[in-house]
């Protein structure tokens, strides 16, 4: 039973550790969900420091309907699925300031 669990440890970790490309590697967001998602087809994108930490974040809808987040360390992050044009007239990316410290994305 041990084992197993150090080798889904294992497993996990390496997951996670090929999962996440740093941008300080001269990659831009759009060539890290490229090389992770080759046939998704971005339709918006936007980058902005969401959290105020000084680090840009990055979003992309795709053309499936698919909406993402990119860190700044890289990592992809799954928001959400089922949003398309079919239900707005157009789709946009817009980041906000609610507060002095709090940003929103709609």
């Amino acid at each position: 039973m041990n084992n197993r669990l150090i080798s889904l440890a294992i497993i996990v970790s390496l997951f996670f550790s090929f999962s996440s490309v740093s941008l300080a590697k001269g990659k831009t967001p759009q060539d890290i969900f490229k090389a992770k998602y080759p046939n998704e087809i971005i339709t918006l994108f936007k980058t902005d420091d969401l959290n105020l930490d000084k680090k840009k974040e990055s979003f992309i809808l795709t053309k499936t309907g698919k909406f993402y987040l990119i860190n700044s360390k890289g990592s992809i992050v799954l928001i959400d699925t089922g949003l398309s044009s079919d239900y707005f007239n157009e789709l946009k990316i817009k980041i906000f300031a609610v507060t002095k410290t709090e940003n929103h994305i709609a």
